[in-house]
């Protein structure tokens, strides 16, 4: 039989449907496709396949229509097999078949429609291969853990579920009870490709329901799925008899299992750079249906025919003209041989980690600056902290050892004079106890939750890691103070630990080195690594962490003594937002007390940020030198 070419669609924004013929195991499978109007006040009926393409290596045959055979993966055709009825027909919408890959515009338009495909469809079946090692064990477990807790997407911590049985599943100090047949049967399952697609986020996040995983012939309802996940993830540390390859792998996935159903663009490093794409413009086009509306107008139209470099350039110029500020900048980082601008994240590539979870507010509430005085230029604002001086390696540590960390951690400390003053003010313990793990302190989030130790903690923690050079097990064993300590440490892994000119400390990105400047710019939250060229222009290396830069010192002078900066739960609708807590009163206000001090009227402002504590006052550069506000401009490349 000659293969099948498809016929063009009548409306490039129709879908095809495919009609799974019935049939009996190992037999020859057997479609029929047509074009349907995609109406999203009343979309047709169908289920959408979430699944992996796998290898185009001996692909097996499917006939379409008695018209031709269209080959497949083996992993789709496994799919199709296994989802197929021995009686009645079912209908699908599956990529591979419903797109015309060899028409890119076709699929440059359809591929806009997916998140709408998937949100509209009746049911969504995650596919997640073939019953194998175990596979039915650990989905009865995950449908067991998933049907008792509820997570909170709004403050993320996890509660019982309305009806549940046994409350300890959602007690984040209690164990799980897992076999150790359970744990290898969990690290296997999770161990599948799905969990590696990037498509697979807007497939099964906007899902509705009904949405289900299936592996084999197993089924169980992806909202119960889902809850398990995060229930393993955060109950990991707890878990005495958790195996190493399911810890890790729980860790990898972290940005999946934690996802919300919208999210930011900045996010999008932090949350979906471990998941896999074939095309790096992908990195765009796969997440723009799950952002905050106000930012879905910065996601171009897909278009395959643009090159990369291109694609992501257009998103960061349409993010500043259209909201102005620079947070989008963190999700540069500098890479040996990276092609220019500097100032354009390279969105195909993996980065350290992002510091967007933590309380840093280096900007203050003063709102992003920027210019383009000529193309491959952004001009920015902002002032210098300091100047680096001295860089140490933090090793990468992929295998995430809390010894191994222990250990770099230990031949730091070992070598400084911790008694004293540091040049903020506080103590040199307490600066280093912050700097190791950013300021991820759970002193300053509320509610603080259960993934950031204490001040208290983390500088008895220090003192005892510089003193101590072996590893101790009773000390920082799993679920311990100490342990969560050093797990927040771990997570600079691959940094630079630096020293500044000025007495400064910090974390900063890879390739930082002596000379490069810490420059905290208006409208971005964390300061900025730049350094210098002999043209007088800048590159961007990447957000850094220095302690006495990061919450608004640079700009506005150190904090009032009583004053504190915060990660705040506002509400509902806008979530966390850092605030300014007086801890004599022991209230939040969403505006820097420090800007009193510039004699501006606050009151439209602070009118904006009762409503949300994220929003931005913005002034002009001139404005803020008129007020002894040191501010320089910085021409980045």
């Amino acid at each position: 039989m000659s293969i099948y070419k498809h016929k063009p669609l009548d409306d490039i924004t129709n879908l095809r449907l495919i009609t799974l013929l019935p049939g009996t195991p190992g037999t020859n499978i057997s479609i029929n496709l047509q074009e349907s109007i995609f109406d999203k006040n009343d979309p047709p009926t169908y289920e959408a396949l979430s699944y992996v393409w796998g290898s185009e290596n001996d692909p097996e045959p499917i006939h379409v229509d008695d018209e031709g055979t269209v080959f497949v993966t083996r992993n789709l055709s496994s799919a199709l097999q296994h989802l197929r009825h021995k009686e009645k027909t079912r209908t699908l919408w599956v990529d591979a078949l419903a797109i015309d890959q060899s028409n890119n515009k076709e699929k440059s338009a359809q591929v806009a429609m997916m998140g709408e495909i998937y949100r509209l469809a009746s049911r969504v079946v995650a596919w997640l291969g073939p019953e194998e090692s175990d596979s039915d064990r650990s989905l009865k477990v995950m449908a067991r853990i998933g049907s008792q807790v509820r997570m909170d997407w709004g403050t993320k911590l996890l509660k019982p579920a309305p009806g549940c049985t046994d409350t300890s599943v959602a007690d984040t100090t209690k164990e799980l009870d897992l076999s150790s047949e359970d744990v290898s049967a969990l690290s296997h399952l999770l161990s599948r490709q799905w969990f590696e697609r990037l498509w697979i986020r807007q497939e099964v996040i906007l899902a509705n329901p009904q949405a289900v995983v299936q592996c084999g012939h197993q089924q169980v309802l992806w909202t119960n799925f889902r809850g398990a996940l995060v229930c393993l993830y955060i109950k990991s540390g707890l878990q005495r008899h958790m195996s190493r390859e399911l810890s890790e792998r729980l860790e990898f996935l972290r940005g999946f299992i934690l996802q919300k159903e919208n999210v930011s663009l900045w996010d999008l490093r932090e949350e979906f750079g471990k998941a896999k794409c074939q095309d790096p413009r992908d990195r765009i086009y796969a997440i723009s249906s799950m952002l905050y509306e106000g930012e879905k107008p910065v996601c171009p139209q897909p278009d395959y025919g643009m090159p990369v470099r291109g694609v992501y350039r257009d998103v960061v110029l349409r993010w500043l003209s259209i909201f102005s500020g620079l947070d989008l900048l963190r999700e540069c980082e500098l890479y040996d041989n990276a092609p220019g601008p500097s100032w354009v994240p390279d969105w195909s590539r993996g980065a350290t980690g992002s510091l967007r979870a933590l309380p840093l507010m280096a900007c203050s509430n003063l709102g992003g600056w920027y210019e383009t005085p000529e193309p491959g230029v952004l001009r920015v604002a902002g002032i210098c902290g300091s100047v680096v001086t001295e860089v140490h390696d933090i090793p990468h540590e992929p295998n995430r050892r809390l010894e191994n960390i222990y250990r770099w951690a230990h031949e730091l400390l070992a070598t400084q004079i911790l008694d004293g003053q540091y040049v903020s003010g506080c103590s040199l313990i307490e600066a280093y106890a912050r700097t190791l793990v950013c300021d991820g302190i759970a002193d300053e989030k509320d509610p603080a939750g259960h993934v950031w130790p204490n001040l208290e903690t983390a500088k008895l923690a220090t003192v005892h890691i510089q003193s101590e050079p072996q590893f101790s097990t009773h000390e920082f064993r799993n679920g311990s103070p100490g342990s969560l300590f050093l797990r927040c440490v771990m997570l600079t892994r691959g940094k630079k630990f630096i020293k500044c000119d000025n007495g400064y400390i910090g974390i900063a990105p890879p390739l930082t080195k002596p000379g490069d400047q810490v420059c905290v710019l208006l409208g971005c939250k964390t300061p900025m690594v730049l350094r210098p060229t002999k043209d007088g222009n800048f590159t961007l290396v990447g957000e850094s962490f220095v302690h006495g830069l990061s919450k608004g010192e640079a700009l506005l002078g150190p904090l009032p003594k009583n004053i504190r900066v915060s990660k705040v739960f506002q509400n509902a609708q806008v979530g966390y937002a850092v605030g300014f807590v007086n801890g004599l009163s022991d209230t939040v206000s969403f505006v820097d007390p420090r800007l009193e001090a510039l004699s501006l009227d606050l009151e439209e402002f602070r009118s904006r940020s009762n409503q949300n504590g994220n929003a931005f006052l913005f002034l002009e550069p001139e404005v803020l030198q008129k007020h002894g506000v040191n501010i320089k401009l910085f021409d980045l490349r």
